[in-house]
């Protein structure tokens, strides 16, 4: 879920309930509490002290909030104050949840703090408790979970007559019947929850559910609805100087306008009056917003809606068609999200650091706990205590002997690990080295094709797929071979694959290419040994190649395709057999496709890893959504293409790491 959505949803929420009212008060509420909390007795006034603490500074210090919520609840216990210890299990609830994002943990406190208010018979306590259990279930997607808490939530505040609550519960309400689709009822709560605020006077949350009545209307596609009320948030959080939400509309409203440059969206509203649809002013006011909200969050220290707002001003301009500066976006905003990466997983290794220390700390408790033990034992066994520490020294000598012994052999093997580690790695750069070679150059290609797009993006330092041309008799041959596995593996098929066509054509002068494919298929069967029972290997390859006579086109797919695109691309397949691999019978034959030759023609031969790579959801980027790519960008020229494959492919994998090597040849005739 878009972290803005959920800052928008929840964050308020939490500043509304009056456990959070100290959130509001800034730095110099901060300032007081850490200096007066050290004065106070340890009673229920410190109790609250350390409580208030704990909510203001939940989330710009979320392990310090846990440090004082705790102390909080221990102190709670001791004095048997069972409102204190609510509000502390409730603190802990909040930054787990909204912070840690641990709903599970966060969802325990919550109930831990409504049972207490519970048997107390607090009802603003068990209103509050409703409310945060409602956006822990809203977090997790569990909408139906969610309405119900906040529902119940709504009711007592409507009890309690507390208006701002009653507008909390109603807005959050609103939010998920918007995301369910039905955008009329969520209206209506919104409108119930602005005319309370209004009531109230409280001008955060007039201008919290003037946004979101407008996300309402964006997503009923009424923009000059969406923009009016948009606007209006915008106004009043500029009044009250709240840079935070400045930069959430800034991004909304930016976000708008993105929606506006999509040819699907235009052809929706094009009879819509009050819009305009210029496709570049539209993009120009996007970018003019992203970049507003992006300045603000880096004065904020927003990394993470930087983040975002990069990511988005590269989906813009790649909408745009100006696939270079969306390139760039792109790395900086994968730049910047590696960094923020980085950092959470250092804060994870320090909490493991800290975890670590207070282990260290019991350990020297037990064991200062036993020292003192023993000197009460040496009183009454001076002469055993001393045979014992003349034994332990004793043993401890020779365990810090064997120790030293073993040490200097694991130092040894670690640097013959290490060296024989160079060794490896230098070997493999060798063989990718040796593996590049085997390659067709780029310029042997360009000098036989109008143009050629070369993407060659293997897995690993040496890879599985390759591609091979050889030109005979005023006959073009260009395949691309797509082995079983990556690496090493892979590679040394790979190997295989290019002398074995190279043999085909230069040796055996086979023209045609299914015949060259059932000459590869059984001297791949063989070089492998396929044929003997016992062999267990049972790798092979897929190949799609074509031959380019000067009047015609030939092709042969072992289960690869050929793509061509002339105003649009067309698919040719032939045999959906690989080479060699599962079967031993080397008699099959393969077939062959004889194609028109035109002018203006491109044809692609690609292995399967751009179609198979995953995204950070495992959901594979497909053959269908390829085949679109492809017919999306087929008329631009190839240096264009290599740039926007790069860009799809990286926003597609995100943080997931490559899973196969990636073969795309297109060339031009």
């Amino acid at each position: 879920m878009n972290k803005y959505f959920l800052v928008v949803i929840f964050v308020v929420y939490i500043g509304l309930t009056n456990e959070l009212i100290c959130q509001l008060e800034g730095n110099l509420r901060i300032d007081s509490l850490r200096k007066e909390i050290p004065k106070l007795k340890h009673d229920t006034s410190k109790v609250n002290a350390l409580i208030d603490l704990s909510y203001t500074l939940y989330f710009s210090y979320p392990k310090e909030s846990i440090a004082l919520a705790n102390e909080a609840l221990e102190l709670s216990r001791k004095h048997n104050f069972k409102f204190g210890e609510s509000r502390a299990y409730s603190s802990l609830g909040v930054t787990y949840t909204f912070v840690k994002s641990d709903f599970a943990r966060g969802l325990e406190y919550f109930l831990k703090s409504l049972n207490i208010n519970m048997a107390i018979n607090l009802e603003k306590g068990i209103a509050s408790n409703y409310g945060n259990i409602g956006a822990n279930y809203h977090m997790q997607g569990d909408t139906v979970s969610a309405l119900e808490y906040y529902h119940k939530a709504l009711q007592i505040n409507k009890k309690l007559k507390n208006r701002r609550a009653q507008s909390t519960n109603l807005g959050n309400i609103g939010m998920i019947l918007s995301s369910k689709g039905e955008n009329e009822k969520a209206l209506e709560y919104l409108n119930q929850a602005l005319d309370l605020d209004i009531k109230e006077g409280f001008n955060e949350g007039i201008a919290r559910n003037y946004g979101r009545i407008g996300l309402v209307f964006k997503n009923k596609m009424d923009f000059t609805k969406a923009f009016e009320y948009f606007d209006k948030a915008l106004k009043i959080n500029n009044e009250l100087g709240n840079e935070t939400d400045i930069a959430i509309w800034l991004s909304k409203i930016a976000e708008t306008y993105s929606f506006l440059t999509r040819d699907s969206i235009i052809s929706k509203l094009k009879y819509e009056t009050n819009i305009l649809l210029d496709k570049r002013i539209n993009f120009e006011k996007s970018k003019y917003y992203y970049n507003q909200a992006n300045e603000l969050n880096k004065k904020l220290g927003e990394q993470k809606y930087r983040c975002e707002n990069l990511a988005a001003l590269s989906e813009l301009y790649f909408n745009i068609g100006d696939y270079l500066n969306a390139y760039k976006l792109h790395k900086e905003y994968k730049l910047l999200n590696d960094s923020l990466f980085n950092i959470e997983k250092t804060k994870e290794i320090a909490n493991i650091e800290d975890i670590h220390k207070v282990k260290i700390k019991d350990k020297e408790i037990s064991i200062l706990k036993y020292q003192n033990e023993s000197q009460k034992l040496q009183s009454y066994l001076l002469l055993g205590g001393v045979y014992v520490m003349f034994f332990g020294f004793a043993i401890t000598l020779y365990s810090y002997l064997s120790n030293k012994k073993l040490n200097n052999a694991l130092k040894i093997q670690k640097a013959i690990v290490e060296e024989k580690n160079e060794h490896i790695i230098s070997s493999i750069n060798y063989a990718s080295t040796i593996q590049h070679a085997i390659l067709p150059w780029e310029s042997t290609l360009k000098k036989a094709f109008e143009d050629v797009l070369i993407y060659y993006r293997p897995k690993d330092i040496v890879s599985g797929d390759s591609y091979w041309f050889q030109e005979f008799n005023g006959v073009k041959f260009l395949a691309v071979i797509d082995c079983t596995g990556h690496g090493i593996p892979g590679s040394m098929l790979a190997v295989i694959a290019n002398s074995v066509l190279d043999d085909a054509i230069i040796s055996k002068q086979l023209t045609d290419t299914a015949k060259i494919l059932n000459h590869m298929n059984r001297k791949v069967t063989e070089v492998l040994n396929q044929k003997l029972v016992e062999n267990k290997i049972r790798d092979g390859m897929e190949v799609a190649i074509i031959a380019i006579y000067k009047d015609k086109i030939q092709f042969s797919g072992a289960g690869r395709p050929l793509y061509i695109f002339n105003e649009t691309i067309e698919i040719i397949k032939t045999d959906k057999r690989g080479i060699a691999g599962s079967s031993s019978d080397t008699s099959y034959t393969f077939s062959s496709v004889e194609l028109q030759k035109n002018c203006n023609q491109t044809f692609y031969l690609t292995s399967d890893g751009f179609a198979d790579q995953m995204n950070e959801n495992s959901k594979k980027y497909s053959t269908k959504r390829f085949v679109e790519l492809l017919n999306k960008i087929s008329s631009k020229p190839f240096n264009e293409q290599q740039v926007m494959l790069d860009y799809e492919f990286e926003a597609h994998r995100g943080s997931r790491e490559q899973i196969d090597d990636i073969t795309i040849i297109g060339v031009r005739i």
